[in-house]
């Protein structure tokens, strides 16, 4: 047990680490299940202590299991088990070179403007990268102020804010960020409006959510191997984006502390709100199959757990990927119309639609904070939309003789 310890103890110091320095909760996620399965990789060696050469053999032996693997997944096993190495020689861990090194701010006048919001941001508990991204764009802006002779931030005018609107490149990410700061200077009273509402707007294409209807989601629900212990788990994935509509990341990160009382209550990974929604007999039924009859022995909290526990959680990378391919193997016509969870999400708003529930009925359902998500499925419900159809008018004038065979007069 003692040297079971210094392996728990040398993971743990890492770990610890990472979450000192503020790197994200997909960061830390990441690095925790590629020790997970590092440690299941020493036990099955039998090996008590980690030493270099014991990454180094675990690196091999990943890359035999997946030869696929891709190269970004790759590096990020190397990163981790090189920052057990650094600490295991009590290096500090720095960033490989060839990588992409940390670009500073831009100086100007208002570099203790800069500082100070950095300051704030830090406060929101923002992750150390997040708010690098966010510091040095507002920096880049205020240097840019500074060259066409504007030395208060009170005196920015709006064509100032337009010339550099025009010149981001990441028109979107300009708008959010150089918003948020503005948001800043006149909650902390530094301007005595909000520019913000100066910054232009972006019109973004909205797409036309890709939809099945019942019978083909019932076709796809068929095609599921249930006998196997994948097929099990697969089913049960599938059938919650489909009856109940949640997203990937949220099936994702499902435990088995959010089901109470048949009832699932979550807080949802995209927006951070919470949602609950009944759990379906049938969805309850899948889900206890999978855990009795498939899932590997695992304490972990999570329900949906990769093949043999390795990794542990599924991503919802992969729940792209099973449903992808279970609609493949279903045989279902899918055309141009995307195969991934989302569209069982999207198939689901919209069947509830063409049965008469309001939007904000549907709205409750998939956990949406603003009621103009909601509306969007409505772009795909053809039947529906007849039903609001403008009549044709008869045809008269010219064209109505042209229908009529008869000359046209100009």
């Amino acid at each position: 047990m003692e040297n079971e310890t210094k392996i728990a103890l040398i993971i743990k110091s890492a770990m610890n680490t990472l979450e000192e320095r503020g790197y994200s909760n997909l960061t830390l996620r990441k690095h925790r299940e590629t020790y997970c399965r590092l440690q299941r990789y020493c036990a099955s060696l039998d090996v008590d202590e980690y030493l270099e050469f014991i990454g180094q053999q675990f690196i091999e032996f990943v890359q035999h299991c997946n030869p696929s693997m891709s190269y970004v997944m790759l590096q990020h096993y190397k990163k981790s088990i090189r920052r057990l190495d650094c600490l295991l020689s009590g290096v500090e861990w720095e960033p490989l070179r060839g990588g992409r090194r940390r670009q500073d701010y831009m100086n100007s006048c208002y570099d203790s403007v800069i500082h100070d919001y950095e300051n704030y941001l830090a406060r929101t508990g923002k992750t150390v990268k997040r708010i690098r991204q966010l510091v040095r764009m507002v920096a880049k802006f205020l240097e840019m102020i500074e060259r066409f002779g504007c030395l208060q931030i009170k005196s920015i005018s709006a064509e100032m804010i337009l010339k550099g609107f025009e010149q981001a490149t990441n028109k979107f990410g300009f708008r959010d960020t150089i918003g948020m700061f503005f948001q800043y200077a006149y909650n902390h009273e530094i301007t005595k409006s909000n520019m913000r509402h100066l910054i232009p707007t972006v019109v973004q294409h909205c797409s036309v959510p890709s939809i099945y209807s019942p019978e083909e989601i019932e076709c796809l629900l068929a095609s599921i191997d249930r006998t196997s212990e994948m097929g099990k788990r697969d089913f049960a994935i599938i059938l919650i984006a489909a009856r109940l509509g949640l997203r990937a990341s949220d099936i994702s990160n499902l435990r088995f502390d959010n089901l109470k009382a048949g009832k699932i209550e979550i807080m949802q990974f995209k927006t951070k709100q919470p949602l609950t929604t009944i759990l379906l007999g049938e969805v309850k039924e899948a889900i206890l199959d999978y855990v009795d009859h498939g899932r590997p022995q695992s304490s972990a909290p999570y329900i949906f757990l990769n093949e043999g526990g390795y990794g542990v959680i599924v991503e919802a990378s992969s729940i792209y990927a099973l449903t992808r391919r279970a609609f493949i193997r279903s045989g279902i016509e899918c055309g141009i119309r995307r195969m991934g969870p989302h569209s069982l999400r999207a198939s689901l708003a919209t069947a509830l639609l063409s049965e008469g529930n309001d939007y904000c009925t549907i709205q409750k359902v998939l956990g949406h904070s603003n009621i103009q998500s909601t509306k969007s499925y409505a772009k795909a419900d053809i039947e529906q939309l007849r039903t609001h159809a403008i009549p044709v008018p008869p045809p008269s004038n010219n064209f109505a003789s042209l229908l009529n065979g008869e000359v046209c007069v100009s």
